[in-house]
Order: C-alpha cells, then structure tokens, then sequence
C-alpha cells in the first residue's frame, strides 16, 4: 500500500513509527504500535495495532469542496 504525501507540509519521506508497550501482569507481555510519521515536520498518525491501518489513517483525506 503506497502512502500519500504530508497532508500539512508536502513531505514524502514518510517513516513507520512503532511503540511497544510491556505490561508487567504476571506475564511478560508486549504490544506493538504503529504509527505514520513525517519525516519533515513530525505529523504523525494515532497509534495502530498494525501498519496497514496506520496506513489507511495517513492517506485519509477530507474532502475539500
């Protein structure tokens, strides 16, 4: 799936972002988040369980009429 440009600055280098997370419950457990970032002005998507719906979420656009 091929990301859009920076809906703020026009920025094409777009970067995968990923966050884990432990949670210490017994278990040792850790959780992967993804997240598009811009590499120019650091815009970046909500935090996804996978890369494909951080994707989604970056190349949503409004419609401007």
């Amino acid at each position: 799936m091929e990301l859009k440009p920076c809906p703020f600055c026009g920025g094409e280098l777009i970067d995968k972002y990923i966050a884990v997370q432990y949670e210490e419950s017994g278990l040792h457990r850790v959780r992967y988040f993804f997240s598009a970032v811009c590499s120019d002005c650091g815009c970046r998507t909500a935090k996804f369980y996978n890369w494909n719906s951080a994707i989604e979420a970056w190349n949503r656009r409004a419609d401007h009429v």
